[in-house]
């Protein structure tokens, strides 16, 4: 009886203890309550690469922000687009024929689409900064897009035509990655119309840094796992910004960079997390003479933390974009939409 109410006192003992540490954020990953929403990426990152299915992760995260998605009935709808841009093409279609086919499909006006084509949406959301704007399911009612629906909706349908295409990056912009049966890659900008773009013009319009091109966090093909890392988890994270949730903003980003240790835009809204954090203490306490002694340490990890997610952007080639950054990109999108 002694021996029981003993190993009841260390147990109480250990959970106040495990408590205190959890306060100080210190308690190892495994001892912690596991979110839900890490539960559920975790599951996605670990698949090995070729049993990702991008189509389901799509929808995974994207049901994660608005809970009425409805999975697989979406993805039905995907495999009769599918179907019916591969019943156009023709059984003997070479990839680089199917792959004009889906472009038509997607961006001309026909009798396939009732003369209503998907489009960027350069009047209500340019630049991509409503969650909604960035959900597979608003762009297939919409049909309205942008720099993130626009690629992610081309490569599902390609992966499922059997098509090597996926993602690429330039500084705050995806784009499609496309490799014929030649061999050779493309670039295809589905903002205006899925038409191929040299590399020499998204570097001339969206600049990027030779040693960003060297450190590959521009430019070129991503894997399946770091598609799902950073151009669909990171519309999750911009929910979880807007919603003033920094912690499961820093909690998600470690996930991503865990798999894909050069995720950008994972450092960014990390280190945009930390921002948040100070924010809140600056809120609290006006001027440092008024944060309080047990306090001021964690004061000073958010700042430290704050800058190492920047600094660590910046050494692979990152660079903060200037005061016109916005207008020149608005120029290039008018630009490449009028070609």
């Amino acid at each position: 009886m002694d021996l029981v109410k003993g190993a009841a006192k260390v147990a109480r003992a250990m959970v106040a203890c495990m408590a205190m540490l959890a306060c100080m954020g210190i308690v190892p990953a495994h001892a912690q309550r596991v979110d839900p929403d890490i539960r559920v990426l975790r599951a996605l990152l670990e698949k090995a690469e070729p049993e990702i299915d991008l189509a389901r992760a799509k929808l995974v995260i994207d049901q994660l922000i608005d809970p009425t998605i409805d999975i697989e009935g979406t993805l039905a709808k995907l495999d009769v687009m599918a179907a019916a841009v591969r019943a156009s093409a023709g059984p003997r279609a070479k990839s680089s024929e199917i792959a004009q086919v889906l472009r038509s499909y997607l961006y001309d006006a026909g009798p396939w689409n009732n003369r209503q084509p998907f489009r960027f949406d350069l009047e209500g959301d340019p630049l991509g900064h409503k969650i909604a704007g960035k959900l597979l399911t608003n762009y297939l009612a919409t049909k309205k897009g942008n720099c993130v629906s626009m690629p992610t909706l081309f490569v599902l349908l390609a992966q499922r035509l059997g098509l090597e295409a996926t993602f690429a990056a330039s500084p705050n912009h995806y784009f499609v990655k496309y490799r014929d049966e030649t061999g050779r890659w493309y670039n295809l900008e589905t903002t205006s119309g899925g038409h191929p773009r040299r590399d020499e013009s998204y570097q001339r319009d969206t600049p990027m840094t030779p040693q960003a091109l060297k450190n590959g966090i521009y430019m070129r093909p991503l894997s399946k796992k770091e598609s799902v890392a950073t151009v669909m988890v990171d519309v999750l994270l911009d929910h979880y910004k807007d919603a003033g949730k920094p912690e499961k903003v820093i909690a998600i980003a470690d996930l991503a960079l865990e798999h894909y240790p050069s995720d950008i835009d994972a450092m960014l809204d990390k280190g945009y997390a930390y921002y948040l954090l100070i924010r809140d203490f600056q809120n609290k306490y006006p001027m440092p003479r008024d944060i309080p002694p047990e306090e001021r340490q964690r004061f000073r990890a958010l700042e430290r933390n704050n800058r190492l997610w920047y600094e660590k952007a910046e050494a692979l080639g990152w660079r903060e974009p200037d005061a016109g950054a916005d207008a020149r990109y608005m120029e290039m999108l008018k630009s490449v939409k009028s070609n």
